[in-house]
């Protein structure tokens, strides 16, 4: 397997993971956000250190998940935002 399959496969995980949360919050549930950061992080860190061609073969899939990881932002602070409005 291709190290710009692997990459995409690892950013198609956090992708679904990222869906997930955003569903959760939608439904008033918090999700578990604990290792949200530090896995984004390997990611792109492996995103870094993967070769040219490889880096660009992953584009498309960095693009919808960085698209969610702003989602997720606004859905964090609408969530939030409803939370202190409701005291």
């Amino acid at each position: 397997m291709s190290n710009a399959l692997t990459l995409n496969q690892k950013i198609q995980s956090q992708i679904e993971q990222l869906d997930t949360a955003i569903n959760l919050i939608q439904t008033g549930t918090v999700p578990d956000l604990a290792r949200l950061e530090s896995d984004v992080a390997v990611l792109c860190n492996e995103l870094l250190a993967a070769p040219g061609e490889e880096s660009r073969q992953t584009a498309e899939k960095m693009r919808e998940m960085i698209g969610l990881l702003e989602h997720l932002a606004h859905e964090l602070k609408d969530f939030q935002a409803v939370l202190s409005t409701d005291k």
